[in-house]
């Protein structure tokens, strides 16, 4: 099956806290690369310093923020699985 692509844009507040998102960005990557399974533990700490936004094109080929996801409770851990 052949991959699917977007094209994503990120924006922090800081280049720290941008080098941090491309950290874990990496380490799902190379958990892919090395065929194995990992587990990485997020902390989104939510005092709104890092102020990370997500944006991907839309079929108009303009840029849009992601919206919110009806149905996340932010109460419990959430836990997702990649490449299932």
């Amino acid at each position: 099956m052949p991959p699917v692509a977007m094209n994503l844009k990120v924006t922090a507040g800081c280049q720290e806290d941008l080098t941090s998102f491309l950290r874990l960005c990496t380490m799902i990557q190379e958990c892919g690369r090395l065929g194995t399974c990992g587990t990485i533990k997020v902390i989104v700490d939510g005092d709104g310093s890092g102020r990370y936004r997500f944006y991907h094109e839309n079929e108009e080929g303009e840029s849009e923020q992601f919206p919110f996801m009806e149905g996340m409770d932010f109460k419990d851990d959430v836990k997702i699985w990649l490449g299932e």
